[in-house]
């Protein structure tokens, strides 16, 4: 009984959702499904009635009266045809919008969800769940559709079950008994499919995941300098195995059951059209009526036919969209910020405080950071260094609302962060990570991101950074396409000039705090120094965040912030810390030595 509930919520919540967009977005589709409906019956009768008037009149050798009712059948059937194709046609386009809107729905779900969840393996194998459910439901095309094709099923059936109940009554125990077993085959069939869908997630995600190492140039040096190719394919290999190895039970699991079903349905015809054969020999009924008889059962199986693989089509369909259904209703995948979310102000002079912030990773134990206390006041130019794995990134991650603290609380002039709306507070941020990314889009696209474009503030951000005359040389200017994805003559930038493009971004968006999260990797210690310089002569009303491991950057901070095993070591200025003696002067000698 639970099961049967369940299957029942799938299939209600599915098509009602497919509903409420089909009213919000294209109710023109609803008309063209209504005059399906209505046609297709109408269609199933004049292949019923008008070949019986046919040979009624030839048999009467009443010929013009035969040729009429050819000619009209033959016209009618044109006509129901071509209307029914171009319904048809316009419901493949709407479908075809609607698929958009869910496809867009999914994306903007997972661009916004919470971070962490990106860097959970459960919960991206959910996410990959919701995506194969999405592509392979059909979305309106195969669950409303699905009940489209079964409410014409059962009219065509309705409007020639008089015919049969009043000359072959017996005819209808065959279509019960093919109710009763192909309701049993399809629970099996569905069952073998849905044991299939329930391993496919990580094996998609893994495929997937090779498939874009092994097709995108960003692992072309790697793969051919390290002789890469046969490693990856090979673990892309064993992935494919695995899935078609699954997926042979499966098909042959499925098989079977349809090769079982399809040889009942055959005996069931057989039986049908002998019975309506001896009834019309023993009855002396007329070639007309036989003819009848024959047009009805034909209409009755095909109709039994099309309502079982389209209830079919529909459970199936259901049930993989649900997945997707129920991801985009989950909060946990959702960043809402709430009735209550607070707007921080865009301007003015911005404290943040981590107050005993601790954090770990979800499913872990382990404490990335611990009982960090930290005052970021405005305009400050703050340097946070350390060892590798020390937290330094993460600490970044949690002051930009992309984690939450496992403790402890993060403040932004006095006001938990967590009462903020998240899009509002991030707005006052100007990250640039140490894997940054450009897009395949015009350069100035890549720059504003978000809104129109300020052309006088736009060319003043790539002037203070050097990339000016550089953009305006490009063939077209700040609207050429960057990268060579889409436009062979797209502009390729360098390390160091994407790494000034990252920067022209962060300076573009003109918001309080600006963090820069080793983001010079690819420049030599002396370019890097230069860029930091000019950053914080560009950006002198700004407080600005540096991570590096490049100590020298540091001198010029107000303050340098030191991890080491998760906490705050020390603090102070340079020259402060190099008369400590403690972490940071080891850091700094040892790297002086080795740049030495």
């Amino acid at each position: 009984m639970t099961e049967n509930a369940d299957k029942k919520t799938k299939i209600l919540s599915s098509i009602k959702y497919m509903f409420q967009v089909i009213w919000e977005h294209g109710r023109k589709y609803l008309l063209y499904m209504i005059l399906e409906i209505i046609l297709k019956p109408v269609r199933s009768v004049w292949t019923v009635m008008l070949p019986m008037k046919i040979v009624e009149n030839l048999t009467g050798h009443d010929l013009p009266g035969a040729i009429r009712y050819a000619s009209a059948f033959l016209i009618g059937e044109l006509v129901i045809k071509t209307v029914l194709d171009y319904l048809n046609y316009r419901s493949h386009v709407c479908e075809d919008s609607f698929d958009y809107i869910f496809y867009e729905e999914f994306c903007g779900i997972c661009m916004e969800m919470p971070y962490e969840v990106t860097e959970n393996s459960r919960k991206l194998d959910r996410i990959q769940d919701a995506k194969n459910g999405l592509d392979w439901s059909g979305r309106v095309a195969c669950a409303v559709d699905a009940v489209k094709e079964i409410i014409a099923a059962v009219i065509s059936l309705l409007s020639v079950f008089s015919i049969i109940c009043k000359d072959t009554p017996l005819l209808i125990l065959p279509v019960v008994f093919i109710v009763i077993m192909e309701g049993r085959f399809q629970k099996k069939e569905i069952e073998e499919n849905q044991r299939y869908c329930s391993v496919l997630p990580g094996l998609n995600r893994k495929m997937d995941y090779y498939l874009h190492e092994t097709s995108s140039y960003e692992y072309g040096k790697d793969i051919r300098l390290y002789g890469a190719k046969a490693l990856l394919l090979d673990r892309a290999q064993k992935v494919a195995d695995e899935n078609a190895e699954e997926m042979k039970k499966t098909a042959k699991r499925t098989a079977d059951i349809r090769a079982f079903s399809l040889v009942l349905e055959t005996v069931c015809d057989v039986l049908q059209y002998l019975y309506v054969g001896i009834y019309a020999l023993m009855n002396h009924v007329p070639i007309a009526r036989f003819t009848m008889l024959i047009s009805s059962t034909s209409v009755m199986a095909s109709s039994v036919q099309t309502m079982f693989r389209e209830y079919n089509n529909m459970l199936e369909g259901t049930e993989y969209f649900y997945r997707y259904w129920a991801f985009t209703r989950s909060p946990e995948y959702r960043e809402d910020a709430g009735a209550r979310a607070r707007k921080p102000e865009a301007r003015g002079a911005h404290v943040i405080e981590l107050r005993n912030v601790c954090f770990s990773y979800p499913e872990t134990d382990r404490e990335i950071l611990r009982d960090i206390n930290l005052v970021i006041r405005p305009g400050e130019k703050l340097s946070i260094v350390g060892r590798n794995g020390e937290g330094k990134t993460t600490l970044i991650k949690l002051i930009c609302g992309l984690y939450r603290p496992s403790a402890g609380r993060i403040l932004l002039d006095g006001v938990d962060i967590c009462e903020y709306d998240p899009k509002e507070y991030r707005k006052l941020l100007a990250p640039v990570f140490q894997d940054f990314r450009l897009f395949a889009a015009p350069v100035e696209d890549n720059i504003v991101l978000d809104g129109v474009t300020d052309t006088e503030k736009l060319n003043a951000a790539l002037k203070k950074y050097g990339m000016y005359d550089k953009i305006r040389s490009l063939r077209a200017g700040p609207r050429n396409e960057l990268l060579r994805e889409f436009d062979e003559e797209g502009y390729q930038p360098s390390g160091g000039e994407s790494q000034k493009l990252a920067l022209v971004r962060a300076d573009y968006r003109d918001v309080p705090f600006i963090i820069l999260d080793e983001p010079t990797a690819a420049l030599d210690p002396a370019a890097e120094y230069s860029l930091y310089r000019d950053v914080r002569e560009n950006m002198e009303d700004k407080t600005i965040l540096f991570i590096s491991h490049r100590m020298s950057s540091c001198k010029f901070c107000d303050r340098i912030i030191v991890l080491s095993e998760g906490k705050i070591a020390e603090e102070g200025i340079h020259s402060e810390l190099m008369k400590k003696r403690g972490v940071y002067s080891k850091l700094f000698e040892a790297q002086a030595e080795n740049y030495g």
